[in-house]
């Protein structure tokens, strides 16, 4: 290796590291807002943030910088219009906040991912026979979604592509397809269903950032009883895809039903005391999952052994979680960008001149949820990350306050658009990580395989959402 070469390695090393400690240095003082906020420190935060995003640009994608743009503006019309800096920082601390947040989440994952459980269910429920298939498949998206998010989704499609190569020789290469299609699309429906009520994703969680007047209490029930009927559309498609008389055996899985059940009770475990700390102490919702997450993967960590070895596993997670946030850059500058946002734009747009002009227009609640739930799918198509559209238009809805629109009702015509865009849209991480994994193109996996499944989706739930405003039901 020459010295030039050797050289751009150091200093290559030199930025990683600089950037580790940036992110760092940004999640700490997210956390910390939580019991104290202080204007020094969220200036520190904002700018180590800023600071960390230029360093990793080069992972920034379209779909990061987009965003990132438009908070430089919105921060620039922030200035000319004389925002209060008062108002700047509570933008600065809810781009922190998501900051924090995500990257615990991530600390979760690497404790998940370590779990021999996982590995154990996941080729289990992989390996099920045709008629259980796509609910097992469906089931285990949605419970390694909510728990590991894509890296859980990453673990079933992987096991899907390998058992595909190792045990569809003897099938017509037009069976080996549309077999590889199911098991996908039951995985990535699965994944999408997390869009309606998981307390650890952030569908749900930017909904309650944006909408103060929500409860967890109430959303998080209702939406998860709301993805058995989405299960079942999921089903039907599925069914109308079965071949007819395939009797091509496969060898049964392992049992590993414990290790699935311990899963499901890993995340139930977690919702629980997130509830808890929320009812028992001032802390909202999303502040008791920022402390609960990183003290329950560390416990989980340290449960991997006794003595140094569960010190040690821990000390791993923590420094493989360090890792990968660089690597996240592009995930981190669209939910930084979602926090700033949703406050920024409040203070430049004319809030007032846009609620008169709503109420003025006398549209019907059903229509004006049913626009919401079109932008935040649209807006998808066209590479605007869901955080980015729910986080504004949630924070305008709960500012404006429209006649007969409940903030739940407007909740849940923007959660289902989500789950749609999610499983559809070729420039959401969920699709383009699917399509890479199986070996096909983002818009084959969401568009071709999935299209018409989003569409009865997007259709289906904002009639219902219309018909439970008209019934006073929301």
């Amino acid at each position: 290796m020459n010295d030039a070469a050797g050289s751009a390695l150091q200093a290559a090393g030199r930025q990683a590291v600089a950037a580790q400690g940036l992110i760092c240095v940004a999640v700490a003082v997210g956390i910390a807002g939580v019991f104290r906020h202080h204007a020094a420190m969220t200036v520190a935060g904002g700018l180590s943030l800023l600071l960390f995003l230029w360093l990793s640009r080069r992972r920034l994608g379209l779909a990061a910088l987009v965003p990132l743009c438009l908070s430089l503006v919105a921060f620039a019309g922030a200035l000319a219009r004389g925002v209060s800096a008062d108002g700047l920082l509570h933008a600065a601390d809810r781009a922190l906040f998501l900051t924090a947040l995500l990257s615990m989440l991530t600390l979760l994952r690497q404790a998940a991912s370590r779990s021999r459980d996982v590995l154990r269910a996941g080729a289990y429920l992989t390996g099920q026979p045709p008629g259980r298939r796509y609910m097992a498949l469906c089931f285990g998206g949605h419970l390694f979604g909510t728990l590991i998010n894509l890296g859980g989704l990453a673990i079933l499609l992987d096991m899907v592509a390998r058992a595909n190569k190792a045990n569809l020789s003897g099938l017509p290469p037009a069976l080996q397809e549309l077999r590889l299609k199911r098991m996908t699309l039951a995985i990535v429906r699965g994944f999408t269903l997390v869009a309606f009520w998981s307390p650890l994703g952030f569908a749900v969680n930017s909904v309650l950032l944006a909408m103060p007047g929500l409860d967890y209490a109430f959303l998080g029930p209702l939406g998860l009883a709301l993805t058995m009927p989405v299960f079942a559309l999921g089903w039907m498609f599925d069914r109308m895809l079965a071949p007819r008389g395939n009797r091509h055996a496969f060898a049964p899985p392992e049992p590993a039903g414990g290790s699935v059940l311990r899963l499901v009770g890993h995340v139930a475990l977690l919702g629980l005391l997130v509830m808890v700390l929320h009812s028992q102490s001032p802390l909202s919702f999303q502040e008791a999952l920022l402390i609960t997450v990183p003290v329950y993967a560390l416990t989980w960590l340290l449960s991997a052994g006794a003595g140094r070895q569960a010190v040690g596993a821990a000390a791993a997670g923590v420094a493989s979680t360090i890792r990968a946030l660089p690597m996240a850059a592009g995930e981190i500058g669209v939910f930084a960008s979602a926090g700033l946002l949703s406050v920024l734009l409040l203070e430049v747009l004319p809030v007032e001149t846009i609620e008169t002009m709503l109420n003025g227009a006398d549209l019907p609640p059903e229509a004006i949820s049913a626009m919401l739930g079109l932008a935040t799918l649209g807006l998808a198509l066209v590479g605007v990350n869901p955080i980015i559209t729910v986080s504004v238009l949630g924070s305008l809805v709960a500012q404006v306050g429209i006649a007969g629109l409940s903030q739940a009702a407007a909740a849940f015509a923007m959660l289902s658009a989500w789950s749609a865009a999610m499983g559809l849209s070729p420039f959401i991480t969920t699709v383009a990580y699917a399509g890479a994994i199986v070996g096909r193109s983002p818009v084959t996996v969401g568009m071709r395989w999935n299209g018409a499944y989003a569409a009865t989706l997007l259709v289906l739930s904002q009639l219902a959402v219309a018909g439970a405003i008209r019934a006073g039901w929301l």
